[in-house]
């Protein structure tokens, strides 16, 4: 691990006074990078979250995408590919329009930060306590992403990194703010903590700073030239600083977690300008949009007051513009604001749009998971993680096809087989035709009929009918099993589905999707030619002995 230059940085006593007023002038010139698709966690270092393209039209399932955990990170997008990470440890690149895999990269553990692009190369952290680089392929070349360099931190990684001239700023739950160039040399480390970061530092560029909370009640303003506090902040009210804030005009603003508060804090001195008494634990990152504010807590969605109308260094309830109920129980999603619109995720499942005027709730999209993950938007669509496992796209569909999967038998046991019926149509309902339909089972096989015959597709009849069969593995106790449903036709839009087996332990020890039973399928015939001919046999040697006792009765009368 590279070390850190131990720099003895202190202010001259003249500049006492003036260091405040200094820093305020050089915040007040930044402003928000101009939008795009989000390259970073938040769409900008400012962790900003506004976007000002299109938003989609309905909250339709576009694709989806299963991974083999939990989905906590965020979406960001490089050269026509997606970018996320899971909890499997692999950072995914999937075709946007399709939710197709384009490649994988495996990590040691959890991947839940978000990457950052930045010059052809994603920087992200994992939970192996590395920090990695890795080059990105070009559009339509083929490629996958590859290792460029790791380096070892302290700590796992949660913190999503932000980029600061020719190099990336990221933290580690063993307490560390780290600053690494490009070519993954260590430029400095500070160990400012016992407690862990989650959150991810905000960068001001143009003032060469950095805020960054920890989980316990610690604000930090950092000089990212060397690493130098500039002030340290401790709240008494014992916030939790899960959240990583947002920045506007020289006031930083973020949500205290337990402590149920919200805060605009002067980044100048760390003084409180105002505060908010939320009534409810929150650890959204908020969004700054037309002179409001937007963030999530448990149970609602909040639009207050960029300033506080009243001047008494407090928002109160009856200045809130609105709060509409999303059932949340963690706080925890960041929002999507666009023009009209506002995204969040909530534990209850859904992720929520809401008209961000009023807060009238216009969809709400059901997963099978918590939403922890901060939507983004790309191309009049929203993309985001579950912790079902999935990466979702979310829309107005366009034509395409519809699968309709049944099993015969949701649970079943090992020893046993199911049928599962589908049925493809297009948008309109109508029989979609000759279609060819995948499967990708967990575990397990499917065939095209019950004697086992395998293949890799199988087309369904003039009416989008077709029937096959799942064979599963024997198992030692109760498991669910995932089969994932693709089909496809030339001039439609692909569909994917997602279907789960219960499968129960046996009772003959062997079931017809193991390789026992496979290899007494493959047996079978050798089994009865070798039957056949013992019977043969049997039956030569019983007309052997009868030909023999007769010939010795013929020989006893003609003695006698």
């Amino acid at each position: 691990m590279g070390k850190s230059k131990k720099m003895d940085w202190k202010v001259p006593r003249p500049f006492h006074v003036l260091l405040p007023c200094l820093l305020f002038i050089v915040i007040t010139m930044s402003s928000a990078p101009s939008r795009g698709s989000w390259t970073e966690w938040r769409g900008d270092p400012l962790h900003s979250a506004f976007e000002d393209g299109p938003p989609p039209e309905e909250g339709e399932l576009i694709w989806s995408y299963l991974t083999g955990d939990q989905v906590l990170s965020s979406p960001v997008f490089h050269d026509e590919g997606l970018l996320i990470g899971s909890d499997d440890g692999n950072l995914y690149c999937l075709d946007p329009e399709l939710g197709e895999l384009l490649w994988k990269y495996k990590t040691g553990s959890s991947i839940q930060a978000t990457p950052l692009v930045m010059n052809g190369r994603a920087y992200f952290g994992s939970f192996d306590r590395n920090l990695y680089c890795i080059s990105l392929p070009q559009s339509g070349t083929g490629g996958a992403g590859l290792l460029e360099w790791n380096v070892s931190l302290h700590g796992q990684v949660l913190s999503s990194c932000h980029w600061y001239e020719g190099s990336v700023v990221t933290a580690d739950n063993m307490g560390y703010l780290y600053r690494i160039d490009e070519e993954g040399e260590m430029i400095w480390e500070k160990h400012l903590s016992d407690l862990d970061f989650w959150a991810s530092p905000l960068i001001i560029d143009d003032a060469g700073m950095a805020i960054i909370g920890n989980i316990g009640k610690e604000l930090w303003l950092i000089d990212l030239s060397g690493g130098d506090i500039l002030w340290k902040k401790t709240f008494l009210s014992g916030a939790e600083f899960y959240s990583s804030g947002t920045y506007l005009d020289g006031i930083f603003y973020i949500s205290g977690g337990i402590d149920e508060m919200f805060y605009a804090i002067r980044v100048s001195d760390g003084e409180i300008v105002w505060s908010f008494d939320i009534g409810h634990p929150s650890y959204s990152t908020p969004v700054i949009s037309g002179g409001r504010i937007y963030f999530g807590s448990y149970e609602m969605m909040w639009c207050i007051p960029l300033e506080d109308p009243s001047g008494d260094s407090n928002i109160s309830q009856d200045e809130v513009i609105w709060s509409s109920s999303i059932h949340d129980y963690q706080g925890g999603s960041s929002p999507l604001v666009t023009v009209d619109r506002a995204y969040i995720g909530s534990d209850d499942w859904h992720l929520y749009c809401f008209d961000s005027a009023t807060g009238e709730e216009i969809w709400a999209f059901e997963t099978k998971g918590y939403v922890y993950s901060s939507p983004s938007l790309h191309e009049e669509k929203v993309y985001f993680g579950s912790s079902d496992r999935n990466i979702y796209c979310i829309g107005k569909r366009p034509p395409g096809l519809v699968i309709d999967a049944e099993p015969g038998m949701r649970e079943i046991t090992s020893d046993n087989i199911t049928e599962i019926f589908l049925t493809i149509t297009d948008d309109l309902g109508q029989p979609a035709g000759d279609v060819e339909v995948t499967f990708r089972p967990s575990a397990g096989f499917i065939a095209f009929d019950t004697e086992g015959n395998t293949r890799l597709s199988h087309h369904t009849d003039t009416s989008g009918d077709l029937i096959v069969y799942y064979f599963p593995v024997q198992v030692s106790s109760r498991s669910t099993m995932d089969i994932i449903v693709n089909a496809q036709k030339e001039g439609l839009r692909p569909a994917s589905f997602q279907l789960q087996i219960i499968v129960e332990p046996g009772q003959s020890g062997t079931s017809p999707g193991s390789d026992v039973g496979k290899d007494v399928m493959k047996r079978a015939p050798y089994m009865v030619a070798v039957g056949s001919m013992l019977v043969l046999n049997i039956v030569l040697l019983l007309l052997v002995i009868i030909w023999s006792l007769r010939n010795r009765n013929e020989e006893r009368e003609v003695g006698s």
